[in-house]
């Protein structure tokens, strides 16, 4: 609102600049003072707008009370109330058993015991052969990257960040947002630069450095872990853990050629695959246990489990088990929430869907609720729970159709096996509100949506670990978009080449050099009926690029 009058840069300028030659007044000064002249050219311009906010606050309940709408309570209210409260309930501890085996029902000794439990597991052992084992981790920092994380900073990179950030977002200690610097950068730039600067270049470790590291994160993690590193995703290991476990000839690589894969890490997780010999898991041991000796942490047996193929013989699986001290986990038990294996019986791994959706939708229908409260309930809970799993496989359309059906009949106001009139159909609900609909998600089209965009990271990102173990067992000699189903696809690369025709339409050429673009075969040209060349095709043949067009000399 400040910054739309003119005014407000006068008293910016006037407040910033008042004892610019005093030597003694910092950057924390200026920026006080022009608060302080900032909130009195406030009050004699608009006034007290927080006051004016609250009358109309007040104004506003007093209008939704005429209008009934929390008239005897608000019926959402108390039942999320009530939610919560049960919930609260539930979860409240009220004693615990302490390692004696007294039950302990005093918050001092309910304290002490968590702590004490807590400060068990999470102690670190010293250390003892850290140096011996680092000589085997391969150097991943080189000389460039390490000499642009010892530069200086610069204006250029200071600015830089500075027009990144959200004029509104995240205000400073000093109570500032961005938008005051970046709008009144010309006034406050020299003493800006030079506070920063010298904090930056002095070795203080202030939030904006973690910005320099950012840009290399991608080359020092190993391409292994898919967390928490820009241009990845979680899924992308999810997907691979699938090719890997439908590959049982060795266990490591999915196809001759393709990257061999010995561990996959994901947020707090690791994945190791190794043949089922007892030679193999004492070098997996082994190396558990150096990292035990190195790190002082150590491996959580209970939640460590052990995965075999089928062609494994019965006495081999007890004796990895029992080096191993961990539980053998079976077909269809889960993994971050996904399934395994997929076989042929799609229905029974992803009715846990179903079942959760259900779950809570039965414990909603016998409530008092509003439109208003069904319609969150509906997108905030029941639509986004299988989010996670559709981004890795299509959802059977009979099982989309179901959750579906179930969603609607709570919109309607179903409640236990009673039929209700559905006065609109469920596509139509489906529709955006600025079309008559209430703007509820297309299950069906929703699952291709996120297949598509996986499938669009894995032809873009083609350095990534993904892609090239995909590209090797799928498309070796071809593109993703020329990509077949192949021999024995797992059901992860069926998903995507069910959306890949989504990606065919809705994606074109942007033209460089032009020596990758077919004439014929390519969606290049600014046509939005097809992008592609429509002209009978006589003078080039099938495969001829877009260079052959163009004359370099005369670049025509």
């Amino acid at each position: 609102m400040w910054t739309r009058e003119e005014e407000c840069k006068v008293v910016v300028e006037l407040a910033w600049d008042l004892l610019k030659s005093d030597p003694e007044f910092q950057i924390t000064d200026r920026l006080k003072n022009c608060q302080v002249n900032l909130q009195r050219w406030n009050d004699s311009v608009f006034g007290n707008v927080n006051w004016s906010l609250k009358q109309k606050r007040d104004r506003l309940q007093k209008l939704e009370v005429l209008n009934c709408l929390h008239e005897k309570g608000d019926r959402n209210t108390k039942f999320f109330h009530a939610v919560a409260s049960q919930r609260r309930r539930r979860n409240k501890i009220v004693g615990l058993q302490s390692p004696s085996g007294e039950w302990q029902e005093d918050q001092g000794e309910i304290d002490g015991i968590i702590l004490e439990y807590f400060g068990n597991i999470f102690k670190s052992d010293q250390s003892t052969n850290a140096e011996f084992n680092l000589e085997a981790i391969n150097h991943r920092v080189s000389p460039d990257m390490n000499e642009s994380l010892l530069a200086e900073f610069k204006v250029e990179e200071l600015w830089r960040a500075l027009k990144q950030m959200n004029p509104t977002k995240a205000p400073r200690p000093d109570g500032t947002p961005p938008i005051f610097y970046q709008k009144y950068w010309d006034i406050v730039r020299p003493e800006v630069i030079n506070c920063v600067l010298n904090a930056l270049n002095s070795c203080v470790m202030p939030n904006g450095l973690n910005e320099t590291l950012k840009s290399i994160l991608v080359e020092v993690i190993d391409e292994s872990q898919s967390a928490f590193v820009p241009g990845r995703l979680i899924t992308d290991n999810s997907a691979l853990l699938k090719e890997e476990k439908e590959d049982t000839i060795k266990g490591v690589a999915v196809c001759r050629d393709a990257p061999r894969i010995s561990h996959l890490l994901f947020a707090n997780d690791n994945i190791v695959f190794c043949r089922a010999t007892i030679e193999e898991s004492n070098r997996i041991i082994k190396v558990l246990e150096d990292y035990e000796g190195d790190s002082g942490q150590r491996i959580n047996k209970e939640k460590t489990s052990l995965f075999f193929s089928k062609n494994t013989p019965k006495e081999v699986q007890d004796q990895v088990k029992q080096r191993f001290g961990a539980q053998i986990i079976r077909h269809h038990e889960k993994y971050l929430g996904l399934p395994p294996l997929i076989g042929k019986g799609k229905r029974k791994a992803f009715n846990q869907i179903k079942d959760q959706v259900g779950r809570r939708i039965a414990g909603w229908k016998g409530k008092l609720l509003s439109n208003v409260g069904r319609e969150i309930l509906i997108k905030a809970v029941a639509q986004a729970t299988p989010t996670y799993m559709m981004s890795c496989f299509k959802i059977p359309d009979s099982l989309c159709k179901e959750l579906s059906s179930m969603m609607s009949n709570f919109w309607w106001g179903q409640k236990d096996k009673e039929t209700k009139m559905s006065w609109i159909s469920w596509e139509k609900l489906c529709t955006p509100k600025d079309r008559g609909g209430m703007g509820f998600r297309d299950q069906k089209a929703f699952n291709l949506a996120l297949l598509t965009k996986q499938g669009w990271k894995i032809m873009r990102n083609q350095n990534s670990l993904v892609h090239r173990i995909f590209k090797m067992k799928y498309f070796a000699a071809s593109s993703f978009f020329e990509a077949k189903l192949g021999n024995r696809p797992s059901y992860v690369w069926q998903s995507m080449v069910a959306a890949k025709g989504i990606i065919e339409k809705g994606s074109r050429w942007c033209v460089g050099n032009r020596e990758s673009v077919t004439i014929w075969k390519d969606r290049w040209l600014p046509t939005p009926d097809c992008f592609k060349v429509v002209s009978p095709r006589i003078f080039y043949s099938a495969n001829e690029t877009v260079v052959s067009l163009i004359n370099l000399e005369l670049r025509s």
